[in-house]
């Protein structure tokens, strides 16, 4: 409940969430006064064929106008993008100063500046393809609890099988082992 705050709107992604929590979080805001707007995956847009392994993600949201290229794979990604989309649209309307590097944002929160930030989003170490030296390709991701875990099954399952695959998982202390394998 700390998260909230009178008169601050709260965006909360709805991906994979069920109904009672749902319910729980929206008792929460109102009880201290959060407007609260609840925000749906992005759908997914028609791709480019690239080979049988995409290298991003083509979404489309709801009363945005322009198709959005975001190379995080995965569909939890889509939940992501829509959140940070969602974020986005809030701070250029709020009309605060915003503070960056000139290179980076140069005036207006445009929406041309939205997809070109999406577009150039990265994140090492999840769903990161990458290349050795001898030619062969490794997907790295530091997937660190059952529901990451099951999200990385579902993209090898998809885009890799029925390749063989090798793990090499490392767990620490505390983690939910049985949950993650």
């Amino acid at each position: 409940a700390g998260i909230f705050q009178r008169g601050r709107p709260a965006f909360v992604a709805t991906n994979g969430m069920s109904g009672s929590v749902q319910q729980v979080i929206a008792e929460i805001a109102h009880s201290v006064g959060a407007p609260l707007s609840w925000i749906p995956p992005a759908d997914l847009g028609q791709s480019p064929s690239h080979g049988a392994r995409p290298l991003a993600q083509f979404l489309q949201v709801k009363g945005f106008s322009h198709m959005l290229q975001v190379p995080l794979l995965g569909d939890y990604q889509r939940s992501n993008a829509a959140l940070a989309l969602a974020l986005l649209l809030e701070l250029r309307s709020s009309k605060l100063p915003l503070k960056s590097r000139p290179e980076i944002l140069e005036g207006q929160l445009d929406d041309l500046t939205i997809v070109e930030g999406l577009k150039a989003t990265a994140w090492p170490g999840r769903l990161d393809w990458r290349q050795l030296d001898d030619g062969r390709k490794i997907l790295l991701d530091g997937a660190h609890n059952p529901h990451a875990a099951k999200e990385l099954g579902s993209y090898v399952a998809h885009f890799v099988r029925p390749q063989p695959v090798q793990w090499i998982i490392a767990l620490s202390y505390g983690k939910d082992a049985k949950g993650i394998l």
